[in-house]
């Protein structure tokens, strides 16, 4: 499945929120890709990489802010929580596991 959400700043950290128009019964599940679009319009992927419950570690490709900040590639830990006007949410937790940049084009 892919998932199409937006985020609320340019990059993610903990606390952040990742919004999904509509509120869907469907749950993240392995495999899955998460399309991410930041508030400046740059744009990413991200691999989900394995589920807990409500919670799932995502794995989100290095990309450039459209400032030309380079964000590296990176694993969070994201938790489904309650919806935001009308929209699904999952929050930020944690630190960040880090990764060399892969760079791979969305799907």
């Amino acid at each position: 499945m892919i998932w199409e959400m937006r985020a609320l700043s340019t990059h993610l950290y903990p606390g952040a929120q990742l919004l999904q128009s509509g509120i869907t019964e469907h749950e993240m599940s392995p495999g899955d890709t998460v399309r991410i679009e930041f508030a400046d319009m740059s744009l990413t992927c991200a691999d989900v990489m394995a589920v807990d419950g409500d919670q799932a570690w995502i794995k989100v490709e290095g990309y450039r802010t459209r400032r030309g900040a380079r964000i590296g590639t990176k694993t969070w830990l994201v938790r489904r929580v309650d919806p935001v006007h009308d929209s699904l949410c999952y929050r930020v937790k944690g630190r960040p596991l880090r990764e060399t940049d892969s760079r791979r084009p969305c799907p």
